[in-house]
């Protein structure tokens, strides 16, 4: 079936409800390999002239979002970065009250999602699209999620450790899925939640940006001094974890219309910089010697 003929109410509406078995229930459930970017476009232009197909025509027994579950989990199959954009507008077009309502449901779809993006069959050239809408989804969730709990919960279950990772990246075993691409990426999400204009949410930003800052400053403190034997290891990790650091955070600066409050920034990097300099002055006394050389003591 092809998009054209999807425009054609006559010779849709008197079947929505075996189309809706077909092309969502089954076609959900079973092997889309080699097909799932077509089946997408097919998917994604049902919903968007008729989004009863999830709704009042949908006559399964069990949930959509189980089927979309199921799909997504299988990742793109095979097919291109675009798969990731249809995914990313299907989301916005499938009628609110299919998705998630609560943080439990939104984090179980969202970490298919995730399984999808990080599997071993998942091209690598498809992570930089794939995350982009991962993110454009999660703020969809987010904005349908009650205030208080719901979005707290969902935020720290499938958000914010994500940014951890990227930044940090010191858990053995568990590399972050995204840390081959540029710093944008994470950014470029961290954004996408921002953009939100609800109170909680910003607070909730806030917060996670002042805890990161948090770990990179106490990754500071622990980082081995120089007499150490793995000096230059924890030395080279920490400089890269900085660089990171501020070149997210340069990304996002660059977005002063956002209601997210800037002024975290200015306040965590001086904190930052005051606990470098600290450390410097108490291990060697190194930075103190640089700046007699220069005549500032």
């Amino acid at each position: 079936m092809y998009e054209s003929e999807l425009t054609s109410p006559a010779a849709l509406s008197p079947n929505l409800n075996e189309i809706s078995i077909s092309v969502v229930s089954k076609a959900l459930s079973i092997d889309q390999s080699g097909s799932a970017w077509d089946y997408t476009d097919t998917l994604l232009a049902l919903t968007s002239v008729f989004p009863t197909v999830w709704t009042g025509a949908y006559t399964d027994k069990r949930p959509a979002s189980q089927y979309l579950r199921h799909f997504l989990k299988k990742g793109s199959q095979g097919g291109p970065p675009e798969f990731w954009d249809n995914i990313g507008n299907l989301f916005q077009a499938i009628p609110p009250g299919v998705l998630p309502q609560d943080a439990s449901l939104a984090s179980k779809l969202l970490g298919a999602y995730h399984d999808g993006i990080t599997s071993s069959q998942e091209p690598k050239s498809n992570a930089r699209t794939a995350w982009t809408n991962y993110f454009a989804v999660a703020a969809r969730f987010l904005s349908l999620l009650p205030e208080g709990e719901n979005r707290k919960t969902l935020l720290e279950q499938s958000l914010f450790p994500i940014f951890e990772k990227y930044l940090r990246q010191t858990d053995e075993g568990a590399q972050c899925p995204i840390s081959t691409q540029a710093p944008d990426v994470c950014a470029g999400g961290f954004k996408v939640l921002a953009q939100l204009r609800f109170g909680d949410i910003q607070s909730l930003l806030v917060l996670e940006w002042r805890r990161l800052a948090g770990l990179l400053m106490e990754d500071l403190k622990t980082s081995l001094p120089e007499q150490s034997k793995g000096f230059e290891k924890s030395q080279g990790s920490l400089t890269q974890e900085a660089k990171r650091w501020f070149s997210m955070q340069g990304i996002i600066s660059k977005e002063p219309s956002l209601p997210f409050d800037f002024e975290v920034c200015i306040e965590t990097s001086v904190c930052i910089l005051k606990v470098a300099i600290e450390i410097l002055n108490s291990r060697n006394g190194l930075f103190k010697t640089q700046l007699r050389r220069y005549g500032r003591f």
